[in-house]
């Protein structure tokens, strides 16, 4: 029986049972300390309200995250990369019809085992943000070292057919049936410059309630103070940010306000980032986050990004809570409505049509961080025009019905596709298969040693 055959079979039977969704990646979600980890909670969640039933297996050990996790009724798997016998049993026990791998990583390890063994089952890239782009923004930031860089620069460059990070997420990319991008200048950089076709990807930005604190009663502006910043800390483009905001950002917003506090949050602070805590300098470095409440204290969350990539979490979080955000061309990109797809110049206040300022340099941020703290008007205006960017860019029915759309339709047409996939094809021919044969190699390599 020819393979097209077999897999319509397969198929056939799948669409009689309720549809399993499984995920795997190296890490448990952590909701409390990335933003990365609250969008994919959404995203399963979503798969759960879709009708599916979801597993999700980790090469990281079960612990707090993992039985959270659980306690939403999702199954819960220990399958590390390398280890085939271990996938093997997950996916038996899971039997998925669709398969999410969480970051290119993911499908650079696990992807090749669940192709052999569960062949019908669509396999799925989240991207999260595309790595090779900030690791090629980071690199140009390495290299100017301490000085000011110029980070619209930094923003306008991507990464060319020399960069080997490029290479493998774009084959993972093609490999996959489906991607799921969070950004949308991400989405049209990988459809126009890297010739993706369109029909493999889908837009999964964030997935905000419109609803979120539209009735509830913020703070006014009167009855908060200072600013804010957060973000976890294994996380370079944040380290790097706050290194910057503390040494070239903050003595500028002193010296216009020596009374000025900065509250720095982010789980996992490195010993670097706290001995940047200089009470006397109103800079505080105070470990994570016990609420995204916070920021309902404070007046304006700067998000001082050098590099980066994605869509930026902590400039949600901000206007969740009616928090004016100053930040970079860097931290806005992806933010700005499709009307207006070019990026938010820069000047006291920002722009009209965006949540708070835009800056490429550490004087006009701070300038304008200044302006939004004391200007009522601006400050007002930033606020209420971050949550109606809400509610148009994020809007969770909305974003996650076209993700859902996307699945389906993928789901639909998974044979049709894969026949006419010549580019992904030939990724899974055994000539261009490296990491697959990387990946047994190591398991024999470690089984050896421990028998040894």
């Amino acid at each position: 029986m020819k393979a097209a055959q077999r897999l319509s079979q397969r198929l056939a039977v799948q669409a009689t049972k309720r549809p399993s969704c499984l995920f795997l990646s190296p890490l448990w979600p952590e909701p409390n300390s990335s933003a990365a980890g609250v969008r994919t909670l959404d995203l399963v969640a979503a798969f759960h309200r879709w009708g599916f039933s979801v597993d999700y297996g980790a090469g990281a050990k079960p612990g707090a995250h993992s039985a959270a996790l659980a306690a939403t009724g999702v199954g819960i798997h220990h399958c590390g990369a390398n280890r085939e016998a271990a996938l093997a049993a997950v996916l038996a026990d899971s039997q998925p019809d669709v398969v999410v791998f969480d970051r290119f990583t993911a499908e650079e390890a696990f992807s090749f085992r669940v192709k052999q063994l569960m062949p019908g089952a669509l396999r799925v890239l989240d991207m999260q943000d595309m790595h090779s782009l900030r690791r090629a923004r980071h690199a140009l930031v390495q290299a100017a070292g301490t000085c000011d860089v110029d980070i619209a620069a930094v923003a306008a460059h991507t990464p060319d057919a020399t960069s080997e990070s490029l290479l493998r997420e774009l084959a993972a990319i093609h490999r996959s049936d489906l991607t799921l991008v969070c950004s949308p200048v991400e989405m049209e950089l990988l459809a126009c410059k890297y010739s993706v076709p369109r029909s493999k990807l889908a837009l999964a930005p964030f997935f905000c309630d419109s609803g979120l604190h539209a009735t509830q009663e913020l703070p006014p502006l009167v009855e908060r103070e200072g600013y804010v910043t957060i973000g976890g800390f294994r996380h370079a483009p944040n380290v790097d940010g706050v290194v910057w905001l503390a040494k070239h950002v903050w003595p500028l917003i002193r010296d216009a306000q020596p009374e000025a506090v900065m509250h720095v949050y982010g789980a996992y602070p490195t010993q670097a980032i706290q001995q940047l805590h200089n009470p006397g300098a109103g800079f505080l470095v105070r470990g994570a986050a016990p609420s995204l409440d916070v920021l309902a204290k404070h007046r304006v969350l700067l998000a001082p990004l050098r590099f980066g990539a994605g869509i930026k979490g902590k400039i949600v979080d901000a206007w969740q809570y009616g928090l004016p955000v100053a930040t970079t061309p860097i931290g806005c990109e992806g933010m700005v409505p499709a009307h207006n797809d070019s990026l938010p110049g820069t000047g006291v206040g920002g722009v009209s049509d965006w949540g708070g300022s835009v800056a490429a340099t550490a004087a006009d941020l701070a300038r304008d961080a200044v302006h939004l703290h004391d200007d009522a008007e601006a400050w007002h205006r930033a606020s209420n025009r971050g949550r109606a960017l809400l509610r148009q860019l994020f809007d969770r029915d909305e974003t996650l019905a076209a993700v859902q759309s996307a699945v389906d339709a993928a789901r639909r047409n998974l044979a049709q596709q894969r026949h006419a996939d010549f580019v992904g094809a030939m990724l899974w021919h055994h000539t261009a298969r490296s990491t697959e044969y990387f990946s047994r190699w190591i398991e024999l390599k470690e089984t050896a040693a421990s028998s040894a």
